[in-house]
């Protein structure tokens, strides 16, 4: 038997690909891949966050109230807001474990918000643009219903998603983030909610109105004041991720209309500590 040593052809084991083009495809396949790693989360997050217990939301959100000051604030103005969300909790139809507290900020921003655990964060500034209880009442009706639709914690879900995949791509970037989204105050202040979200609790809280006061009298009123500063660059908190105020002013009337609840009876007025 002969043997040999046959020469070895020259690149048999490398690429004709210029090694710049591979790495963009396999850049562009592995951030395909991230992306779709996200949406996938996001559906499952989702889908799962309205059976997580009510309960464990009140545990989460309740650090970060008592370390607050939001229970310090004018207490008169609190008490009348807790008693107004009370009465709309009675016709919203909350489930038993479902309670709801409401905390004044004394400060300009116009803007309200709910969160974690059944909180309700109202500020002066948004209180000042209004003019009646009804329309106080309508944005009281509205968050309750975010919560009633266990909407905080469908946000709060879908950011975590974005997390987990971010630290699947960067172990560094995505501890960093976590540390920062899953913080109290950002869990709790920076909820977003998706326009159907937004949509869904205007037609919760419009029923919750009429079956209160008997009407829908001011269910307008803030959206009115506020379509002025849609083109403005200081665009209130409360109108930056809701529906267009033109389109949700419409929808309002119309499903009024639709439903035979008086909108032009005369409104309840804010109490003298509020003028």
């Amino acid at each position: 038997m002969k043997y040999e040593n046959p020469k070895i052809p020259e690149g048999i084991n490398t690429t004709r690909e210029h090694p710049l083009k591979e790495f963009a495809i396999l850049t562009v396949g592995i951030f395909g891949a991230l992306i779709i790693a996200v949406f996938a989360l996001g559906w499952a997050a989702q889908w799962a966050a309205p059976h997580v217990p009510f309960s464990y939301e009140k545990e989460l959100s309740q650090r970060f109230f008592k370390d607050q000051s939001l229970d310090k604030p004018n207490q008169q103005i609190q008490d009348w807001l807790q008693q107004l969300a009370t009465r709309l909790v009675a016709v919203e139809g909350l489930p038993p474990d479902m309670d709801i507290t409401v905390h004044y900020q004394d400060d300009d921003i116009v803007n309200a918000f709910a969160t974690l655990g059944g909180h309700v964060v109202v500020h002066r500034g948004l209180l000042k643009e209004l003019d009646s209880e009804n329309a106080v009442a309508t944005v009281l009706a509205h968050e309750i219903a975010h919560i009633k639709h266990r909407d905080p914690i469908i946000a709060a879900g879908r950011g975590v998603s974005i997390i987990l995949a971010l630290t699947a791509l960067s172990g560094t970037v995505g501890d960093e983030l976590a540390g920062k989204v899953l913080g109290n105050a950002a869990i709790l202040t920076s909820l977003s909610f998706s326009r159907d979200q937004e949509s869904r609790a205007d037609e919760e809280g419009l029923a919750a109105l009429f079956h209160a006061y008997g009407h829908v009298s001011g269910a307008t009123d803030l959206f009115a004041r506020l379509k002025k500063s849609e083109s403005s660059l200081h665009q209130p908190e409360f109108m930056q991720t809701h529906p267009g105020t033109e389109g949700r002013i419409d929808a309002i009337k119309q499903m009024a209309r639709a439903n035979g609840w008086p909108m032009n009876e005369p409104e309840k007025p804010l109490p003298n500590f509020l003028r």
